[in-house]
């Protein structure tokens, strides 16, 4: 080998070996690229050093006074090289978890999501930092890079870095943002649950497609005052849905590819043309309609689907939202239905009426109540003023203000809110509603693989002994150790006395 391919083999050794570090340092999930390039940069110095030998010994033989130098030059080489080889190791770490419940252990739903990741993924998360936060937070997702490298991850403290958390619309501790660098996903929580679903949304090859009814004197899609609709809107958005407004006097049908309509409170009749459109893409889409008290334009169509309702206002005079009138029931408890499993907040929903069930089509239809108002409610049909239930008149609860209707032998779904105020801009941020409003949309718009993932359980391992292990306890800590410590001190103390 030609000392000119050597003295190159050198110089592109280091260099390589500087852009394997810059690499480690701002671009770890290239790790494929990092490795390449620390392992050719490892055997390229290898080649110089090896091929120099003879002469770096001759160098320091004839030339006693830079040996000082020499030494500097070897030691700092040593310690690049050294640098170089824990780069490579540190792209393939290893973790095992020994603890008793497994809490470090990331589920096998999760792995299978993770594992099959093809595209790069940032993860940030916002808490209120503290020692404690930090290390729960941060374990956990090194959990999720240890699965794949091309998850990266950051956590802030939510006031610390306000540019980055309205870069995010984040308002709240405890929230996460997963972007692949075009697109985000803003999730409340910061669970392995809410984690793995928000991967799941961001990674979809086809953003699903949200229309909202508008042209019947429904809550506004651009309006953000307290009658508007804007928030529930952006925050769809934020999900990665790719949310839009639709009049059905401008089309000719429903898009194709519309995965769910959105009816947020008509008050004006449709005519029969949109009345048609409206029926044709029933038979096979997804609908959340809501309705409102003497303002429901949409009689015919909850016939066609078994359905109807009373007129009349839900009262709870004891579940109710404090501040206002008993006209405000207040839900805590709900049905187990696919919507709210492990779903606990609180809702209310200001004026609402009562849907209930029409016999004759259970053989085509499948009904499920999703919210239902407290025995102690009741459907109050005419004094709203000062509201007193009167038997035989009004009619006892619980009450249904949501029912979700699946088709048996067709994919029709279907969920009816007796109410469309609850996600006006006014009353969406307040309790539950917001969630309880997106949980709703990502059931009908068929994310039906967002997983359901076991929170940790922190068991408590008790220790069992037996008597005799108690009292040999006992003698061996509480009266040997400090019998043999003082023995201990009283020859120290002897010794030391006799000299």
């Amino acid at each position: 080998m030609s000392k000119a391919i050597q003295k190159l083999s050198g110089i592109i050794g280091f260099v390589l070996s500087f852009i394997a570090i810059g690499l480690g340092i701002y671009k770890p999930e290239r790790y494929i690229l990092i490795a390449v390039l620390s392992v050719v940069s490892f055997l390229l110095l290898g080649i110089f050093f090896l091929s120099y030998s003879r002469e770096i010994k001759e160098f320091s033989k004839k030339r006693a006074t830079q040996m000082g130098l020499n030494s500097l030059i070897m030691i700092g080489s040593f310690v690049f090289i050294v640098i170089v080889v824990n780069l490579i190791i540190s792209q393939y770490y290893f973790r095992y978890d020994l603890s008793a419940t497994g809490s470090f252990t990331l589920s096998p739903q999760t792995e299978n999501v993770v594992k099959r990741l093809k595209k790069e993924l940032n993860i940030i998360a916002f808490i209120q930092l503290s020692r404690k936060n930090y290390k729960a937070v941060s374990s956990l997702l090194d959990g999720y890079r240890y699965l794949n490298h091309k998850i990266t991850y950051s956590i802030y403290d939510l006031d610390a870095v306000p540019a980055i958390a309205q870069q995010y619309d984040v308002q709240k501790y405890n929230t996460t943002v997963i972007t692949d660098g075009s697109r985000f996903v803003k999730i409340d929580g910061v669970d392995e649950e809410s984690i793995t679903n928000g991967i799941i949304r961001i990674t979809r090859k086809k953003s699903r497609k949200v229309l909202v009814l508008q042209g019947h004197g429904e809550h506004s899609f651009r309006d953000s005052s307290k009658g508007g609709i804007k928030t529930a809107v952006d925050s769809l958005k934020t999900m990665g849905y790719d949310v839009q407004e639709l009049n059905l006097a401008t089309v000719n049908e429903v898009p194709a590819d519309t995965s769910l309509l959105i009816i947020p409170g008509p008050k004006i009749e449709f005519n029969h043309y949109e009345k048609e459109k409206l029926r044709k893409y029933a038979q096979k889409g997804r609908i959340l309609l809501m309705i409102d008290y003497e303002g429901n334009k949409m009689d015919d169509f909850l016939t066609s689907f078994g359905l109807a309702y009373f007129n009349g206002l839900i009262v709870d005079p004891k579940h109710n939202l404090a501040g206002a009138d008993l006209t405000v029931p207040v839900v805590t408890k709900y049905p187990y239905t696919p919507i709210t499993k492990n779903f606990n907040l609180t809702t209310f929903y200001p004026t609402v009426m009562a849907i209930v069930k029409n016999s004759g089509l259970e053989m085509w239809f499948e009904y499920t109540p999703v919210v239902k108002s407290s025995e102690n409610s009741w459907l109050e049909m005419d004094n709203m003023i000062s509201p007193v239930y009167t038997d035989g008149k009004d009619r006892k609860g619980p009450l249904n203000i949501a029912m979700l209707v699946s088709g048996r032998n067709n994919p029709v779904r279907l969920v009816v809110f007796a109410d469309s105020d609850f996600i006006t801009n006014e009353f969406i941020n307040l309790s539950g509603n917001g969630n309880l409003f997106r949980n709703v949309v990502s059931f009908l718009v068929g994310e039906e693989d967002l997983v359901n993932i076991e929170p940790r359980k922190t068991d408590f391992v008790p220790l069992y002994i037996t008597e005799a292990q108690s009292k040999a306890v006992m003698y061996i800590f509480v009266v040997g150790l400090p019998l043999f410590v003082g023995l201990f001190g009283f020859v120290v103390w002897l010794k030391r006395r006799r000299l």
